[in-house]
């Protein structure tokens, strides 16, 4: 879709992403149009013309059209954000309608390319050559649906519990999610410190971090212990669990943080 906003998430993901990374922009606008948006955006907000580390690729097409949604290599994706489009003339809970139909178009075209592609055939149709060029094909579109989030925008509040009843579950409300951080900053000036910290490209971020970085090799801590650890550091970090050494999963929040470990 598109949104009157739209530079300003593009910025944000600019900052985030690492070099080199691909915007593909799918809007019901041709692709001129878009560029001539995006252009005029950045200089009423006095940013430089082109992007750092984000390339943006521009599409044009239907959003609710399956074949026009086709044309799109899905399986080279790794997160897919459908927005509510402001360019049409629509009521917020058409917009969600459309914004549904986009995301349930999407997953069944996942769906149908995986199943596809496990057949006797090339995806260009061909016969294959190779027994393992479609397995890899194959893999990848499977790879890709499990790490591809298809996330979609809602407006009207009363659209979740008609989708909750559909089971799905990958959206996101945003009207509200804007409603309710202007009310807790209202209530508390300091959360906005906090709402700053949690969604700024440098602010707070978990990582795994070899316990040698907090306390001595060999030591006998609790989980209380290298957290003050943690909090004494020249910039304070919080402790929130551990691995230990040749485990899969993480220890979050343990109930016994007194006990003595290696």
């Amino acid at each position: 879709g598109w949104r009157r906003d739209l530079d300003d998430v593009i910025q944000l993901l600019d900052d985030f992403v690492v070099a080199g990374s691909e915007l593909h922009l799918f809007s019901g606008l041709d692709v001129q149009e878009q560029k001539d948006r995006l252009a005029r955006a950045r200089d009423q907000r006095k940013r430089p013309p082109t992007l750092s580390k984000l390339k943006v690729v521009h599409a044009t097409g239907d959003l609710c059209s399956r074949r026009d949604l086709e044309r799109l290599p899905l399986e080279r994706f790794t997160s897919c954000i459908i927005l509510a489009d402001d360019a049409a003339e629509k009521n917020a809970t058409d917009k969600d309608s459309q914004a549904l139909a986009t995301l349930l178009l999407l997953r069944d075209i996942q769906n149908t390319r995986i199943r596809n592609a496990r057949e006797p055939l090339s995806p260009r149709g061909e016969e294959s050559k190779s027994p393992w060029a479609v397995a890899d094909w194959a893999g990848d579109l499977s790879q890709a649906k499990d790490r591809c989030v298809v996330l979609s925008e809602i407006l009207d509040a009363r659209t979740r519990a008609l989708i909750a009843d559909a089971g799905i579950s990958d959206y996101v409300l945003s009207n509200s999610m804007v409603s309710d951080a202007i009310a807790m900053v209202a209530e508390d000036r300091d959360v906005n410190r906090i709402l700053n910290s949690l969604f700024e490209e440098s602010g707070a971020e978990i990582y795994i971090r070899p316990a040698g970085h907090y306390i001595p090799d060999g030591a006998h801590l609790s989980f209380f212990d290298v957290a003050a650890a943690c909090r004494a550091r020249d910039e304070p970090e919080t402790l929130v669990g551990f691995r230990r050494t040749g485990d899969d999963r993480a220890v979050v929040n343990p109930p016994d943080k007194s006990t003595k470990r290696v």
